[in-house]
């Protein structure tokens, strides 16, 4: 998993475009309790025995204390859980 200002992948090459990569820590703006925008890339490797497999994975975003983090969200609350 790697945390980057910003993250794409071309659909075409499968190829990403990483800027900023290997954030370790993300800053809270104090006036906002919001970060700035960052992207997560994620790389799954599957063993060609799964290949056409349905599957589930789940990311979720936790602070130190291992408690998942509620993300603001623009005109809904509170919070979510980053999934």
């Amino acid at each position: 998993m790697l945390l980057a200002d910003y993250v794409a992948v071309d659909e075409s090459s499968k190829k990403a475009q990483v800027v900023g990569g290997g954030i370790a820590i993300l800053g809270v703006n104090s006036r906002t309790g919001m970060s700035a925008p960052f992207g997560v890339l994620v790389i799954i490797e599957v063993p060609s025995s799964l290949y056409g497999a349905e599957c589930t994975i789940e990311i979720t975003l936790e602070d130190a204390a291992g408690v998942i983090v509620l993300v603001p969200v623009a005109g809904q609350g509170d919070g979510r859980c980053w999934r």
